[in-house]
């Protein structure tokens, strides 16, 4: 089968791009994929480079033209509702996946008025394909409310179970000089991701803290949380190598779709502390294989609480490896294809 998957964001270091890159290394082992974006390439697959420049909002992003290109593909898989989605809508069968909400659109633009615009493109463009990929149960309702009438599948982003639970933690301290236990700190560091919950936590527990991202807030935060050690954003090859080092991972994001940086603690058996938002309640569960919370208050005393219990990371990092086994790229990639196939 010929498969191609259009993606405004492939090199960048984000959630979609990991997907898009696991999936079509997944995929192509057995099918004919070919990925439409801006820059980037790989030895596993056809990557078409698009005619693109620098975003003027977000300057390691890239504002894309979706011109000089007819698309060969008999499906095709649409991770981005912007300018590569032009292309994907040209084929015959189109599948798209919810990775975009309007607070991910709008953050770098601080416009909250523009929220309902945003909702009304992003089901006008879903209401156009022929089926929607949801990464959660939560997702997917939120997106039927608003209004999207296609047929819809609930499939994890998916990620790499194996290179996860076997990153090299002793390779990723020396070269970062990092001794002793931390608290991992991996989403980006924008608004939306409130990183400076977790910093503030930590400074006022004397736990530290790692950050392994960019983002926009990045020099802002590297002034005000000097104890903080800050990497920026780390190469493909050394991300499971973080976590392998890491002692708990938090993630404070006011908005997700899934978090799949709690997926990917999950599979390198470190335990979680995760904002209390649906998309992610549907991975973690409080007291059962991590914890959540609401507000500030509550993620300081359970990051405190996790901190001091080894016992408590044990429990939850036992049952959370468990249950992520069912995320991995071949479940993900085998439930793509049958959506795949339905429409050929």
């Amino acid at each position: 089968m010929k498969i191609g998957i259009f993606t405004d964001t492939f090199t960048q270091p984000n959630g979609v791009a990991k997907h898009v890159q696991g999936i079509a290394e997944h995929l192509s082992e057995r099918h004919d994929v070919t990925v439409y974006t801006g820059s980037g390439s790989s030895d596993s697959y056809k990557v078409v480079n698009l005619p693109h420049k620098r975003f003027i909002f977000q300057p390691e992003y890239e504002q894309i033209k979706a011109v000089g290109v007819t698309p060969d593909c008999d499906v095709s898989h649409a991770h981005s509702p912007y300018c590569t989605a032009k292309l994907a809508f040209k084929t015959k069968a189109v599948v798209t996946t919810t990775h975009t909400i309007p607070q991910h659109m709008l953050s770098y633009l601080h416009a909250d008025v523009l929220t309902p615009f945003a909702w009304r493109y992003l089901i006008r463009f879903h209401n156009r394909s022929d089926h929607v990929v949801c990464q959660t149960k939560s997702t997917e309702r939120l997106f039927i409310e608003r209004g999207v009438t296609k047929p819809t599948s609930v499939i994890s982003t998916g990620l790499n179970v194996d290179k996860f639970k076997n990153g090299n933690a002793k390779a990723f301290r020396e070269k970062y000089g990092i001794d002793g236990e931390f608290v991992l700190s991996a989403s980006r560091l924008s608004a939306e991701k409130r990183p400076h919950w977790i910093f503030k936590a930590c400074d006022e527990l004397g736990i530290p803290c790692v950050a392994t991202s960019s983002g926009p807030m990045k020099h802002y935060l590297e002034k005000k949380y000097p104890s903080v050690r800050f990497t920026g954003a780390l190469p493909n090859g050394e991300i499971c190598d973080s976590y392998a080092a890491a002692s708990m991972f938090a993630l404070t994001s006011a908005v997700e779709t899934e978090g799949i940086v709690v997926n990917e603690a999950m599979a390198a058996r470190v335990p979680v502390v995760a904002t209390a938002l649906e998309p992610v309640r549907d991975s973690v569960r409080d007291g059962e294989n991590g914890f959540t919370f609401s507000s500030y208050g509550e993620f300081r005393q359970k990051m405190k609480m996790l901190w001091e219990s080894t016992s408590l990371r044990d429990k939850f990092t036992s049952v959370a490896f468990k249950e992520v086994q069912e995320k991995d790229y071949s479940n993900v990639a085998g439930r793509l294809l049958s959506i795949y196939e339905s429409l050929v």
